[in-house]
């Protein structure tokens, strides 16, 4: 079954860049585990803690901590109880 990255992140050398530059970070911090999924990118430590949603020309980011983060290009945050705050950045 394709997934998101095969379809769409892929054929884009934009959005495959970022994505790869994203991994790259991530990885830094330690272990990770990539569940690609139809639509998504879930990406886990223990639990999943990012989710990368590919639109045409740019890569949607939420990001679960347990605090709000500072960032000029995020434009949504909201409250989930049992994970903390979910951040949305495009």
């Amino acid at each position: 079954m394709p997934t998101i990255v095969d379809t769409a992140i892929n054929p884009s050398p934009a959005l495959k860049a970022a994505y790869e530059a994203l991994l790259g970070k991530l990885v830094s911090l330690g272990p990770i585990i990539v569940e690609p999924k139809k639509t998504s990118v879930h990406l886990k430590a223990r639990v999943a803690f990012v989710g990368v949603h590919a639109r045409k020309d740019c890569l949607i980011v939420q990001v679960v901590a347990e605090g709000p983060i500072a960032s000029g290009g995020c434009s949504r945050r909201s409250r989930c109880p049992e994970t903390g705050i979910i951040t949305t950045c495009e």
